[in-house]
């Protein structure tokens, strides 16, 4: 008997559960459809953040104060990577019974799961599996975009519910439609894709033949750049998922990302050639060297091992690569460099395009057939802009030759002239030259006492400069090249009398935050004064105390052993607390962490090993909480 009554009470919990469920959507809320228009859904549709492992029973069952409610046209809630449950009801009032159509305008979410809810009678639709995870052959629907059929019965209501998952930012922007406002609408995106990828392949292929002709590296890096824009374009575009890789279970799900993230890697490679940012150094080159770098790692994680990624800021960093363009760009235009003037002027075209494209996604601009096809218009007037520009070079840097060849028929025929003067003008030299000599070796007389002196002179600057070259220029203490070269001399002297030999390793505590806070003049004067409590207490004969790098200070105790190394040490830190800096008339606290490690040499033994030592020492000081002192056992 317990068999039934359990199937009863189960039938009653779901049917409870569907009752909660439907009166969980507001009447007002029900979206009304229009068969002139597609619905742009977004507006006070209700999500629920993360539950990835609930059932939608369990989640059409929860009440409606756990659910939050979108005020933008677009669903954008950045990265969630637990997911989100979202839910809206429509109501087909006045239109014919048919199939509509669920399209999602951001082909790049893992997995979207949909049912829909019939509120009159609990019973739920089938479940219906899209996202770039699931082959195009297994979608209920073939299309670029995230497409999921609905069956919406005229004259009654319908809930929707949906759960979405996605490593990269989670946006929802979701239109309802019949299939003619489909086909309308997609009709017209078409037509500027055709547009665009028409004379992007048009451009790949001229500028591969000019490459072919000019062998100028700029083109083939420009070409393989362009490669991977198109490869970007097809995956935001959902094209390349649809008819390229969507098969592909290894790559499709890492295609926004590879392309996205190789598309900045070949932008810096291509700047770096095109701008010939070797030949300015610098800053320049080691600021594109270093997102050369990271773009590098972050596609090979994209790659082979995903999980990484997410540890890389792929969120951020593409805003650091567009500032970074943008001072790299506009410091060699003001240098002069015609080329990253055009450069410059591409490249903000396509920031416009694309944030105005991010913006129509995320509900802060109308969704229409501009704002969607915004990023294509940037990107192909950004290589149409390169492409000038590479023209441009070129034939500059050919006006260039022909000018050095005329300038050089010139020097050459100005060179004959000048010859046949300076036969004349080597008589009349001669005779110069004799005179000159004879006042010469009187002048020679006159200068040789003088030569003693400045030889004198010279001998007191030498001694001046030997000694500025072992000295830091900011502390006054002996500079690291120093120290290496004389604690040499103090390990032999340990290895030969057997005394012990002390190394404290010192560092400030906090002082990048220091420098961040006050600025690098504030931080300039503070290591000043710790320097000079550090030589204060290194004043016997054969103490050496250095600056070893940035704030860092390391110490070597000849003849000192451990006990006496961490008073030394303890005094140091004592004495760094007491340094009286003020920033705006209020003090600025400084502190010291310092490591001590002490060493009888023998013959196997090396400087290396106790440095190691004390700076093990240092960093123990460090985690144990600062303002203290480590010693190496």
């Amino acid at each position: 008997m317990r068999q039934p009554f359990s199937l009863i009470l189960l039938l009653l919990l779901i049917l409870c559960g569907a009752s909660r469920a439907e009166s969980s959507i507001a009447t007002d809320d029900v979206l009304p459809l229009s068969p002139q228009q597609p619905l742009l859904i977004g507006m006070n549709v209700e999500y629920l953040l993360g539950e990835p492992d609930a059932s939608f029973e369990s989640i059409a069952a929860r009440p409606a104060s756990d659910w939050q409610r979108s005020a933008r046209p677009t669903l954008g809630l950045g990265a969630q990577l637990k997911g989100v449950w979202v839910r809206f009801a429509v109501r087909n009032d006045a239109y014919r019974y048919g199939n509509w159509q669920l399209e999602i305008k951001w082909p790049m979410l893992d997995r979207v799961e949909l049912r829909q809810l019939d509120p009159q009678t609990g019973i739920w639709s089938n479940t219906q599996v899209t996202g770039d995870h699931i082959p195009p052959s297994q979608r209920p629907l073939q299309h670029r975009y995230l497409l999921l059929p609905l069956e919406l019965p005229s004259g009654q209501d319908s809930h929707i519910y949906l759960h979405v998952r996605s490593s990269e930012a989670l946006v929802l922007p979701m239109q309802l439609m019949s299939a003619e406002q489909l086909a309308a609408s997609e009709g017209r995106i078409l037509t500027l894709m055709h547009m665009f990828f028409g004379g992007m392949l048009v451009m790949l292929l001229y500028n591969a033949s000019l490459y072919i002709f000019t062998r100028d590296r700029s083109y083939i890096f420009y070409v393989c750049y362009l490669t991977c824009a198109l490869g970007y374009e097809l995956a935001v575009s959902g094209i390349g998922h649809q008819y390229v890789w969507g098969e592909w279970h290894w790559f499709a799900p890492k295609a926004y990302s590879a392309f996205a993230s190789a598309t900045f890697l070949l932008s810096l490679i291509f700047g770096r050639v095109f701008l010939k940012l070797p030949k300015y150094g610098g800053w320049v080159l080691a600021l594109n060297s270093s997102l050369i770098t990271y773009w590098s790692v972050l596609l090979a994680s994209v790659l082979f091992y995903p999980p990484a990624a997410h540890w890389l800021l792929p969120e951020l960093m593409p805003i650091v690569a567009c500032i970074a363009g943008f001072i790299t760009t506009g410091y060699l235009w003001y240098r002069g460099n015609i080329s990253a003037k055009l450069f410059t002027i591409a490249w903000s075209v396509l920031i416009i395009a694309t944030v105005v494209h991010l913006l129509a996604l995320n509900g802060a601009l109308p969704l229409t057939t501009f704002t969607l096809g915004a990023q294509m218009i940037g990107v192909f007037f950004e290589f149409v802009m390169l492409s000038i520009a590479l023209a441009e070079r070129i034939n500059r840097e050919r006006a260039e030759r022909v000018e050095a060849q005329t300038n050089l028929l010139l020097s050459t025929r100005t060179l004959a002239h000048e010859r046949e003067e300076k036969l004349r003008a080597q008589q009349q030299i001669l005779d110069l030259q004799r005179a000159a000599n004879e006042e010469l070796e009187a002048r020679v007389r006159e200068r040789t006492l003088d030569l003693e002196n400045a030889k004198q002179e010279l001998e007191l600057a030498n001694r001046e400069l030997a000694a500025l070259s072992i000295t830091d220029p900011l502390t006054k203490l002996h500079n690291r090249r120093h120290f290496d070269s004389v604690i040499a001399e103090e390990v032999a002297r340990s290895k030969r009398i057997g005394s012990p030999l002390s190394v404290l390793m010192l560092d400030i505590d906090h002082f990048k935050r220091v420098n961040d806070t006050y600025g690098h003049p504030f931080g300039d004067e503070c290591l000043r004064q710790v320097a000079d409590v550090i030589m204060k207490n290194a004043q016997r004969a054969g103490d050496l105390a250095a600056r070893y790098g940035g704030e860092e200070f390391i110490l070597a105790l000849p003849a000192t052993d451990i006990e006496h190394a961490a008073l030394v040490a303890e005094n140091i830190r004592a004495g760094i607390e007491t340094i009286e800096v003020h920033h705006e008339g209020q003090r600025v606290p400084l502190t010291m962490s310092i490591g001590v490690a002490s060493l009888v040499f023998g013959r196997q033994d090396d400087i290396t090993w106790l440095i190691g030592c004390a700076d093990a020492a240092l960093y123990r000081a460090k985690r144990n909480g600062r303002n203290q002192i480590a010693t190496h056992a």
